[in-house]
């Protein structure tokens, strides 16, 4: 078996029914783990030593693009793992996006909310310098949305041209084009646009999205190029 490093993992602490991926102790692992083979990696979403998931993506080095606000963990988020920490804590929670915000590990954030929880939310939220927009949501249970982001342009965060430089890179790697020259230049003409706009402005949950809007997409909501391109090129298992 191809050796499993930890890129964001730790070791599980759970008395359920464990999986097979252990450490050298015997103990589970949780989190995300990358496998490393002659020209992919996969990075496998472990939850108490089971294996709940994987991108599978070239394998690269000197990706050009870099950001505190991208990580592995923000894909959390999305829902669908419920993965906990050592200490039993759930790893998805509203409160941990909230907060991932807050503190510059993540650009922007959506959850749903019913009206007692908005209320609480707004309060927290006029104790910090975040942007908000909420909606109503037509949720039998959640009455509203909450969309929040950093302050500032997309160009005060990310290198745009880095960005579309590390698309490059990966279609090299690939044979074929992820992003036409078309994508690219719709992708560079975000650069003056505030992500506070995106909050009312960009559909991040369209399924019938194109290639530049999937980048875009994982960009704001702090994803890996890796797994946008695992999304792009359809190897999430």
């Amino acid at each position: 078996m191809k050796t499993l490093t930890a890129v964001e993992g730790w070791v599980s602490n759970s008395s359920e029914i464990q999986g097979k991926y252990r450490n050298e102790q015997g103990i589970g692992l949780s989190g995300f783990y990358r496998r490393d083979y002659n020209d992919t990696s996969d990075m496998v979403v472990m939850g108490n030593d089971h294996s709940m998931l994987r991108y599978k993506y070239p394998k690269a080095s000197n990706i050009p693009f870099h950001s505190s606000l991208v990580r592995w963990h923000n894909l959390f988020f999305c829902g669908g793992y419920s993965i906990r920490f050592s200490n039993g804590e759930q790893t998805d929670t509203y409160d941990r996006l909230f907060d991932a915000v807050r503190t510059g590990l993540k650009p922007t954030g959506f959850w749903p909310l019913t009206s007692e929880e908005l209320e609480a939310t707004l309060q927290k939220l006029k104790q910090t310098d975040l942007i908000w927009k909420v909606t109503i949501n037509d949720h039998p249970y959640f009455q509203y949305e909450i969309g929040v982001a950093i302050k500032g342009k997309m160009k005060d965060h990310f290198d745009m041209n880095k960005l579309t430089a590390s698309y490059q890179l990966f279609s090299k790697k690939l044979g074929y084009d992820l992003l036409s020259k078309k994508d690219e230049d719709i992708i560079l003409s975000y650069e003056d646009v505030d992500l506070a706009w995106l909050l009312e402005g960009f559909d991040y949950g369209d399924p019938g999205k194109k290639n530049h809007a999937r980048v875009l997409t994982g960009l704001i909501l702090g994803y890996p190029i890796e797994s946008t391109v695992a999304l792009l090129t359809g190897r999430i298992y």
